[in-house]
């Protein structure tokens, strides 16, 4: 700032042009850092802004009007209702206010002190005012959810009364328990939601009506029983602005995962459950296919089923319609001709199911495969993803198979494909994956990228037969040591973790246990 105290040598109408781009600057940043959590970082950088405007305002009369009319107010409740209820203090725009009302573009509340209509009534008193209708573009609303359910539901309806256009809140989770009903709708005022929580049996054309009108940059999902609708939603083009994807004991599938990719652009974070079992199962070449999922197999089993079901009704109504006008002989004969028919009817089912059986798994491996190669490019070419985060669930249960466990299930040909598909990215920054512990994936990974610094390969322990043996632990390690600190191996990794997640039945507990650490 030195250069403009020298005020006499620099012309007025210069000056005000710098102080305007320093106000721009300013309202820039406090733009971004107007969220809902500031971190102890950003509330000093906060805090040094205010500090360079208040120091430009008491250089010169010239610089403290410019600033003034350039600077953008942002007023903070801060759980205090005393803005309102003191309007005289806020209207006065004397000329030695530094921040004016007029200049008023953002307000944030916090929903502690959104308690009663009394309130709701003073807050559109306030927002009437046309020195305040002037410049103010957005409310900002911090969200603190209580175990109630009757107060929440009151606090959205409250807000849906606030007599404004275009209202931010920090977050909502869209949960049966919280909202008491599976058919609420957000108010139309609220048209930003920070991150959206999806709980348990929410229904996904609620979730399509409530998302049609709101742009939201996080989403979480925790014990989702439905399929969530991310194809309608990228029909929608409503994941466009998502930065943020987190599931949370809630497994997707390899369609699901393409959606996401295919319509976030902006996507920062991925955060998922897959069954990794049926990932190494349909990645692997037909000579080395392992066994394949339970999973897999229910869905098959289920179509099956309906067929074995069908086939049968049939061959009893045609038994039963049939009329028996014949003496012993002829009955007898005609007996050994229907056993003879049943044999062959019996025969064809089983041909049929078998059929029925090879096009099940001929149309799952199509379907996989059809989404895996644009999973793949989409992966390969995202410019904006830092870190991911792939964890192993099955529908069918938390750890239902063993090929994740045993590193000679992962053929060359999943480990160039899956490890191919992370190290031709060059924006991932951190990774972990759950399951993946072949040190020969960590080793195709590391040896073909130099952007990834953090990786962390963790397994479970049950206290069952779904777990690592002690001898493939200390196989493990060394694999792992031996790639980490060779000199000759060139890596960009500055940390990494091999853990064991190790969980009781009984106390349903789980501790984490590094086994391996490495760190530069």
């Amino acid at each position: 700032m030195s250069f403009l105290n020298k005020s006499n040598n620099i012309p007025n109408y210069i000056q005000k042009e710098i102080i305007k781009l320093i106000c721009y600057q300013c309202n820039r940043v406090n733009k971004k850092l107007c969220e809902f959590d500031l971190y102890e970082e950003e509330e000093i950088k906060y805090k040094s802004i205010n500090k360079t405007i208040l120091s430009i305002c008491l250089t010169s009369w010239l610089w403290l009007r410019t600033c003034s009319t350039y600077i953008n107010v942002i007023i903070n409740f801060n759980r205090s209702m005393d803005i309102i209820n003191n309007n005289n203090l806020l209207i006065c725009s004397s000329k030695y206010s530094i921040l004016k009302i007029e200049n008023l573009t953002t307000l944030v509340l916090d929903s502690s002190i959104i308690k009663s209509m009394n309130f709701i009534e003073k807050l559109n008193k306030f927002l009437n005012l046309e020195t305040i209708k002037t410049n103010l573009k957005k409310i900002l609303i911090h969200i603190n959810y209580s175990n109630n359910n009757s107060q929440n539901n009151q606090l959205i309806s409250m807000i849906g009364k606030i007599d404004f256009p275009f209202i931010r809140i920090s977050n909502f989770e869209f949960d049966v328990s919280m909202t008491s009903t599976t058919s609420f709708i957000l108010p139309i005022n609220i048209k930003k939601i920070k991150s959206i929580g999806v709980l348990k049996n929410y229904s996904p054309s609620m979730i399509i009506s409530n998302l049609r009108n709101l742009s939201f940059k996080e989403i979480y999902i925790c014990n989702y029983n439905n399929k969530f609708p991310f194809k309608e939603l990228s029909t929608m083009n409503k994941l466009s602005s998502v930065q943020y994807y987190d599931t949370h004991k809630t497994s997707i599938k390899i369609d699901d995962l393409y959606y996401i990719l295919k319509s976030s652009p902006n996507l920062q974070l991925l955060s998922f459950y897959i069954c990794v079992d049926d990932l190494i199962y349909q990645l692997s070449c037909p000579k080395h296919k392992p066994k394949s999922c339970q999973c897999n197999n229910n869905n098959n089993n289920n179509n099956n089923n309906n067929s074995i079901a069908t086939t049968t009704i049939s061959t009893t109504t045609t038994s039963a319609t049939t009329t028996t006008i014949c003496t012993n002989n002829n009955n007898n004969n005609n007996n050994n001709n229907n056993n003879n028919n049943n044999n062959n009817n019996n025969n064809n089912n089983n041909n049929y199911n078998n059929n029925s059986n090879n096009n099940n798994n001929i149309n799952n491996e199509f379907t996989f495969f059809y989404y895996w190669r644009m999973v793949c490019k989409l992966i390969k070419n995202h410019k904006k993803l830092k870190s991911l985060f792939i964890y192993s669930l099955c529908k069918n249960g938390e750890n239902c198979g063993l090929n994740y466990l045993n590193k000679s299930k992962m053929s060359n040909h999943f480990i160039n494909q899956f490890g191919g598909m992370i190290s031709k990215n060059k924006s991932i920054r951190k990774l972990n994956l759950d399951g993946f512990n072949s040190p020969e994936l960590f080793q195709r990974i590391i040896s073909n990228n130099n952007s990834i610094n953090s990786i962390q390969f963790q397994f479970p322990n049950n206290g069952n037969n779904n777990s690592l043996s002690n001898s493939q632990k200390i196989d493990y390690i060394n694999t792992f040591d031996k790639l980490l600190n060779n000199n000759d191996q060139q890596h960009s990794i500055k940390k990494f973790n091999f853990i064991e997640n190790i969980s009781s039945n009984d106390t349903k507990v789980k501790t984490e246990k590094v086994l391996f650490s490495f760190e530069k």
